[in-house]
């Protein structure tokens, strides 16, 4: 019995090369940047320690029933949001990185991207192993765009939610993500239960809130269906400085 469960799950070390490919992820969507969520300075940089792959049979199988019912959603939608939502997924950082071929390509017909969560390393473990819980939503990123699953495109941005173990090393969640029909956000000041009610009642999947068109920060992404995230890869890494 104890095996059966066991092959539900199993977290495995990642091969060198796709720590490499990891590594390359974190220095393609790094942004030395600062936002009033981050207590300190911007690090030059995030090196990896490590990285365990994530085998999760019965969060797959949920995560993919809703990616081919978004995919269902999207094949009808008009045309011209269909084209919106596909040209705001090509201008995410992490868009056509490949991950090797330990990890499945993300596939089109979702618009499906892969985005960092930065957590604790408890954090981590609860997640991989019972997925995003709605009940916790926006605790660490506040609740701007509605309570959702809140995601980054860049490492830095995640990295500010990110804490440090007694080793010294921090975590991040790198999410296979379907984005559906994306609904972008400008406002300063949204109205974070309406975008809620547009993602759970209405045409759209997720919300793209633009902070860097606004104050040149960054951009983040939100989900209101735990099933829409897959917690992939658990990234250990630590922050590193360079003095000027």
């Amino acid at each position: 019995q104890e095996k059966r469960v066991k092959s539900f799950f199993d977290s495995v070390p990642a091969s060198q090369t796709t720590l490499q490919r990891l590594q390359a992820l974190l220095d393609l969507s790094f942004r030395k940047r600062k936002t009033k969520d981050r207590a300190g300075f911007v690090p030059s940089r995030l090196i990896l320690e490590s990285a365990d792959l994530i085998r999760n049979v019965l969060a797959w199988m949920k995560y993919e029933k809703r990616h081919s019912e978004v995919a269902a959603d999207l094949a009808r939608l008009d045309a011209s949001c269909a084209y919106e939502s596909s040209e705001l997924l090509k201008s995410i950082l992490t868009n056509d990185s490949e991950q090797g071929a330990e990890l499945e390509p993300l596939r089109s017909d979702a618009n499906t991207a892969w985005l960092f969560h930065g957590t604790s390393k408890e954090a981590a473990q609860s997640i991989v192993k019972d997925g995003f819980g709605l009940i916790f939503a926006g605790s660490n990123a506040g609740t701007l765009l509605g309570r959702g699953i809140y995601l980054a495109e860049s490492c830095t941005k995640a990295d500010e939610y990110s804490v440090e173990d007694r080793d010294g090393f921090r975590y991040m969640i790198l999410c296979r993500t379907v984005l559906g029909h994306i609904h972008y956000c400008t406002e300063r000041k949204p109205d974070g239960r309406r975008l809620q009610r547009l993602c759970s009642h209405g045409d759209n999947h997720c919300v793209l809130g633009d902070r860097e068109a606004l104050d040149n920060t960054f951009r983040g992404l939100v989900v209101f269906d735990p099933n829409e995230v897959y917690p992939e890869v658990v990234l250990r890494y630590a922050r590193h400085y360079v003095c000027a």
